[in-house]
């Protein structure tokens, strides 16, 4: 007989290959969206418009406004796409990244196309399709059962106990309640004093956020570009009083004084400072989104209700009985929550990555994500290797969409050890995403945080260790919450379905499907002609002589050199920043000493590409100066 662990892993690969079946069909039956591209012409008449659109292969034209029109593209060849942004009838384009020369990763989308329900002429055929997949899901389904007894009684109990209701209180009433079991059967019942702990870990990583998210705010023209937080991004005066007055709720809130009131304005704070940060353009919606999320989602907790708390020493001052002893799903929700936004942000990255079939899979697409960001600095050279090695890259990338789809199922697993098995798999995503991309959203480590760790064994390893130095005392389990404001209320459920249909939507600014990465090409060819390495810039000083010195850590300067060769001017800030720059004033002062006059400070430039049969880059083109300052009088130096 197989032991329960045994079975455990052979239900979850038959109802993994179920599922993948099901989902494999779905574009067969109902179609895949096609995507679209939004073009503004410029001073075209209807004939010169028509022209234009044979020319460039757009078809299904339909006018959004006066002088923009949607079209679907046949042809999205480089040389196709680069001849439409280029053209000078063309104002402006939407579905098109322009850089890259490819439709861009979250176009304008038709409804879904080419499913066999949607050709009349094929119904009969889909219909008997239909019941041959039907059939099919049965047969394995069955085949699972049969070889899983643990799966099998567990169909058999559902099957019974869902007649049983039906028959007894309605169909409707079944449905929801099934719909609200299915959702909330993975919160655990968590003890009050485990979530009065979580709440002061809570806030010390709120107050980190806080303080990371302050810096200058100098620019107010990215996204949301609503009129309120572009005045905020740009008064940091009051953006200082905000931050200062969440500082003090956020002490309010780790010893628990009105916490739940305070939490609400916590959150009102947070996600305000959120969206002036992404206007002010010193951060993205991508950093930040699970955060929020998580932020917003954590609204219902009782975090009142809870030991640990000035609160809860209030309600026992006046008599009350203290909340200590409490247990439920209402407590539980706290850290099961953040498991729910970043497992829905991970099943929607690996449903885009495969949304046009298997191909980011077997093209190994990994490698040319790795090679982009290897250039960009990532802190090890493992992808370069891995780009090298074609297999390799396809097994690195059938890893990165099975540990994304995975994921999910941990959070709907009853609480227990293959709870947090499963949830292991987003480890290696978040460790990866910093030594192959240099992307440390550590937002994102501390939902994953929230979530993995098992709060109840390490509240009581912590405080046995306060009590006894770590001498372990029995603790008696408290019988769940008697009181139902504890439980779960139609809130959760409206929230936990709020941000599963979120992660399934296509939404601007990096909300909704999550994308990033999803992308991939034809070729490494095709992806050297759309994706130039950043070329090797140095700043030196006394280039071009035997005491050549280069300059590290002033951008700025660069930046400087590029706007002289441009247009020849620096603004005042510039140059003052230039004068005052420490490792720059150094080295002037060592080239006087030495009598070198004039001292310059010189910006070269040389080309960088990626050899896919060495795996590593190299500099194929001679290095080329892009422009000198003279230091003393902070002009350009004409050749």
């Amino acid at each position: 007989m197989r032991r329960p662990e045994t079975r455990f892993l052979v239900s979850a690969v038959a109802c993994a290959l179920t599922a993948g079946m099901i989902l494999a069909a779905i574009p067969v039956l109902f179609g895949s969206p096609q995507p679209q591209v939004h073009i503004q012409w410029r001073d075209v008449n209807d004939a010169e418009r028509v022209a234009l659109e044979q020319q460039f292969a757009l078809t299904e034209s339909t006018r959004l406004t006066q002088d923009t029109w949607s079209y679907v593209p046949t042809d999205t060849s480089l040389r196709r796409l680069g001849a439409i942004v280029r053209h000078p009838a063309v104002v402006d384009t939407s579905g098109i990244d322009r850089r890259a020369l490819i439709i861009s990763d979250t176009p304008p989308l038709t409804p879904r196309r080419g499913g066999l329900f949607q050709a009349p002429s094929m119904a009969r055929g889909a219909k008997l399709l239909g019941y041959v997949l039907a059939s099919l899901a049965a047969v394995l389904l069955g085949w699972a059962a049969r070889v899983s007894p643990l799966l099998g009684s567990a169909i058999r109990r559902a099957v019974r106990a869902q007649v049983a209701a039906a028959a007894a209180h309605g169909l409707g009433p079944t449905l929801r309640r099934s719909l609200g079991s299915a959702l909330t059967r993975g919160i655990p019942e968590l003890r009050a004093e485990v979530l009065g702990f979580f709440r002061v870990v809570y806030a010390a990583f709120l107050f980190l956020a806080l303080v990371s998210g302050r810096s200058r705010l100098s620019i107010a023209d990215g996204w949301p570009d609503w009129r309120w937080v572009a005045w905020l991004a740009g008064r940091a005066d009051v953006m200082a009083l905000i931050e200062y007055g969440l500082f003090a709720l956020l002490a309010l809130f780790a010893i628990g004084l009105f916490t739940r009131t305070v939490y609400w304005l916590i959150a009102a704070g947070m996600t305000t400072c959120v969206l002036v940060w992404i206007q002010s353009r010193q951060s993205t919606v991508h950093v930040w989104i699970v955060a929020v999320f998580t932020i917003l989602c954590l609204i219902p907790v009782p975090w009142h209700a809870t030991p640990l708390s000035v609160d809860d020493a209030i309600r026992r001052w006046r008599g009350r009985a203290s909340v200590r002893g409490l247990r439920g799903k209402s407590y539980g929700y706290a850290v099961w929550m953040p498991g729910l936004v970043l497992g829905t942000v991970w099943a929607s990255a690996a449903y885009s990555k495969l949304e046009g079939g298997p191909e980011w899979i077997l093209g190994g697409a990994v490698k040319y994500h790795w090679v982009i960001d290897a250039a960009k600095g990532a802190p090890v050279e493992w992808g370069l290797w891995l780009a090298h090695h074609h297999w390799a890259a396809v097994l690195m990338s059938f890893c990165g969409v099975f540990f994304e789809a995975v994921f999910v199922l941990a959070v709907f697993a009853r609480p227990g050890r293959w709870r947090y098995v499963l949830a292991l798999t987003g480890l290696p995503l978040l460790v990866g995403f910093y030594l192959f991309h240099n992307v440390l959203w550590w937002p994102w480590w501390f939902v994953y945080l929230s979530f993995a760790i098992p709060w109840t064994w390490l509240y009581d390893l912590v405080a046995s260790g306060v009590r006894g130095w770590f001498r372990v005392a029995s603790t008696p389990t408290p019988p769940p919450s008697p009181d139902g404001h504890h439980n779960l209320r139609p809130v959760h459920i409206v929230l936990i379905a709020l941000v599963c249909v979120h992660a399934m939507l296509e939404l601007p600014e990096g909300f909704g499907r999550f994308a990033s990465y999803s992308n991939t090409y034809a070729s490494t060819a095709v992806f050297d002609s759309v994706n130039p390495i950043n070329p090797v810039e140095r700043l030196w000083i006394g280039y071009g002589t035997a005491r050549a010195t280069e300059v590290v850590d002033a951008e700025l300067a660069a930046n400087a050199i590029r706007a002289l060769a441009h247009n020849g001017r620096l603004s005042p800030a510039v140059v003052d920043w230039i004068r005052t720059h420490e490792g720059i004033r150094r080295l002037i002062s060592l080239r006087r000493l030495a009598g070198e006059s004039p001292p310059r400070l010189t910006l070269t430039r040389q080309r960088r590409a990626f050899d896919w049969t060495q795996g590593r880059f190299h500099t194929p083109d001679p290095v080329v100066v892009v422009g000198r300052i003279d230091l003393d009088s902070m002009t350009v130096i004409k050749e």
